[in-house]
């Protein structure tokens, strides 16, 4: 088992980052629910005028969390050479994917903040959005191999299960 990584073989791997997905996924819906049911249609009309930090701070907040899960993921990719061994590729890809769907997830609630706060519309589009980027972004083998260079031999090993070396 590497130093880098807290499991020791793929399947147990990809199955805290199922746990950790579908928890963050339960977690934005049941928060979307929660926002639909507080903003009611007669509180929409007494919605309060807007200021600052709904309109401005609140989208500059969630353009950088988007953002920054893009590139805080794309900056570690870069750390992957097709040397890297196996272990350490793996709990990068663990680390990575987790930053990512947090900062991801920190978007949507925000968004979701304004909406109940605010009662405009785009808030909640934006709640939408950010949980389709979240599914989009499920943490996958593929996307392991593809995006942390995983040679022939280090696929063969992470479909066959064999331990981390």
């Amino acid at each position: 088992m590497s130093s880098q990584t807290q499991f020791s073989t793929p399947l147990e791997l990809f199955k805290k980052l199922n746990v950790i997905f579908y928890a963050i996924m339960g977690s934005m819906f049941l928060f979307l629910i929660v926002a639909l049911l507080i903003q009611s249609p007669e509180r929409q009309m007494d919605a309060p005028s807007h200021n600052i930090l709904t309109e401005y701070i609140l989208v500059i907040m969630i353009i950088i969390s988007i953002s920054g899960a893009y590139i805080v993921y794309i900056l570690g990719t870069r750390k992957v050479t097709d040397n890297t061994p196996l272990g350490t590729k793996a709990g990068l890809f663990f680390k990575f994917s987790l930053l990512k769907l947090v900062l991801f997830e920190m978007a949507g609630i925000l968004g979701l903040i304004g909406y109940v706060v605010t009662a405009v519309p785009l808030y909640l589009a934006i709640g939408f959005v950010v949980i389709m980027l979240i599914f989009l972004h499920k943490p996958s083998l593929r996307r392991l191999a593809v995006e942390f260079k995983l040679t022939q031999e280090q696929r063969d090993s992470i479909t066959e299960n064999q331990p981390f070396r």
